[in-house]
C-alpha cells in the first residue's frame, strides 16, 4: 500500500498543478472553436497550448479539450479534458502517441483510475479506485518478464486476490493466462484459496476452503483435477466472486482520450 500511496500522491500533485494552470488560462466563459498560444513553461519547444470545444464520441454534452500540439498538429505534452468545468481525463503524449501517467476522473469528480503508458502501451502500474477513493484493482506490468502482477480488493477494503498473468507482446495488455502464485482472501483477510499456475494450468499443491472457519481441502495437480471436493470448493469461491473484470478490460479502460 505504500507503493500505491506514492503513485497516487505524485500523480495528484502533477494533476492539480496542470489543472490549476489550465483553468486559470480559460478566463472567457464563451470559447470559440479553436485557440492557440505559446506557453513554453508548459509545452515543449516547438509546440503550443491549444483548446477546442465540441461533443466527443460517447458524450452527450460539450467537452473542453486543452493540450499541447506540435508543429505537425499532433498532441505533444499534456492533454486535459473537462466537462461542465470538471476534469474528466489528464494524459501525456509524445508526438501523437500516449506516453506517461494518465488520470481518469469519475462522474462525481473523484479520481477513478491512474495508469502509466510507454510508447502507446500499458507500462508500470494501473490503479482503479472506488467512489470512496479505496483501491479496487491494481495491475503492475513488467514488460521485460512479460508478466503482470495483479491485486483486487473487496468493496469494503481488504485485499481479495493476488495473481499473475502473461502480457500480450503486441498490445502490451495482460492476458487471461495465469502464471505463478495465486491467492484469494475473504473480506477479513483470511486465505480461502492458494495455489500455483503454470501456462494457465493449475500445478502443484492447491488448498481451498469455502469459509474461513472451514478446514482446508488439499490436492496436488495435475492429478487434483479429479478431486471433486477440491474442484467444488474452487468453483464455489469462483462463482461467488465472478464480478471481477478480466484484467485486460481494466488496463484497456485506462486508455486516455
Amino acid at each position: 500500500m505504500r507503493r500505491t500511496a506514492k503513485v497516487i500522491g505524485s500523480v495528484f500533485i502533477a494533476a492539480l498543478a496542470i489543472f490549476g494552470l489550465s483553468w486559470f488560462l480559460m478566463v472567457d466563459s464563451v470559447v470559440e472553436s479553436h485557440h492557440a498560444f505559446d506557453l513554453p513553461a508548459l509545452c515543449a519547444p516547438g509546440s503550443s497550448l491549444e483548446w477546442t470545444t465540441g461533443v466527443p464520441p460517447g458524450y452527450e454534452i460539450e467537452a473542453l479539450d486543452v493540450g499541447c500540439i506540435d508543429e505537425s498538429r499532433r498532441r505533444h505534452g499534456i492533454s486535459l479534458r473537462l466537462v461542465e468545468g470538471n476534469p474528466v481525463s489528464l494524459s501525456h503524449f509524445v508526438h501523437g502517441v500516449v506516453d506517461g501517467t494518465a488520470v481518469i476522473w469519475g462522474p462525481t469528480s473523484n479520481v477513478q483510475m491512474i495508469s502509466q503508458t510507454s510508447n502507446g502501451k500499458p507500462s508500470g502500474t494501473t490503479l482503479q479506485l472506488d467512489s470512496e477513493g479505496r483501491p479496487k484493482i491494481m495491475i503492475s506490468i513488467d514488460s521485460e518478464s512479460g508478466r503482470a502482477s495483479q491485486w483486487t480488493w473487496h468493496p469494503g477494503g481488504g485485499q481479495r486476490s493476488h495473481f499473475y498473468t502473461t502480457v500480450d507482446s503486441e498490445s502490451g495488455l495482460p492476458t487471461a493466462k495465469l502464471v505463478g502464485a495465486y491467492s484469494f482472501r475473504d473480506a477479513e483477510g483470511d486465505v480461502l484459496v492458494q495455489g500455483q499456475y503454470e501456462d494457465g494450468r493449475k500445478i502443484g499443491l492447491w488448498r481451498c476452503r469455502p469459509e474461513s472457519d472451514d478446514k482446508f481441502t488439499t490436492a496436488t495437480f495435475p492429478g487434483g483435477a479429479n478431486d471433486r471436493t477440491l474442484i467444488d470448493c474452487l468453483n464455489r469461491v469462483d462463482k461467488e466472486n465472478s464480478d471481477r473484470r478480466p484484467p485486460s478490460q481494466v488496463a484497456a479502460s485506462a486508455t486516455p482520450h
